[in-house]
């Protein structure tokens, strides 16, 4: 806490600690300064998100490891189609999603998770190895949805 304070820096507590509040209050006898205790998971990529530290692409596939990877996602219609406006939607699907057991997924009438078929408008977005893996989609929001193929306990996102 001496070396936080000093440098005007941060503290990371680990489970079991004597320190689960967000800020701690240290003296040095003379002069009081507050110091941002990152205490539960996810918190730290959460701040440098919020304080530009990271992009949203970044944030996204570090903030989101359970269930979601994103290693395969398309460059030209992935994360970079995620903006400040629409963040917020994905990043509470994708918080639903990794909270979910696999059968609660399957039956969510919100995700609406379900095999992605061929159509004669759908463009050629995933290699015939992809389609070979089952592509599946599930609902961002009305309009958007996220496409990708389950492998074991993981969704690969590929759109």
């Amino acid at each position: 806490m001496a070396e936080a304070y000093a440098r005007c820096a941060s503290l990371v507590s680990f489970k079991n600690s004597n320190y689960d509040v967000n800020i701690v209050r240290v003296t040095d006898g003379e002069t009081n300064k507050e110091v941002i205790n990152f205490h539960e998971e996810g918190e730290i990529i959460r701040h440098l998100h919020n304080t530009g530290q990271l992009c949203h692409d970044t944030y996204i596939r570090n903030a989101f490891q359970n269930k979601l990877n994103f290693d395969e996602i398309s460059c030209r219609d992935g994360l970079n189609l995620i903006t400040d406006d629409n963040l917020n939607l994905f990043e509470d699907a994708f918080k639903k999603f990794e909270t979910l057991t696999w059968n609660q997924i399957m039956v969510d009438d919100a995700l609406d998770y379900k095999e992605f078929h061929k159509n004669r408008n759908t463009r050629v977005f995933f290699t015939k190895e992809q389609w070979e893996k089952t592509i599946r989609k599930f609902r961002v929001n009305d309009k958007i949805r996220c496409f990708g193929y389950q492998l074991n306990n993981k969704f690969y996102v590929l759109i």
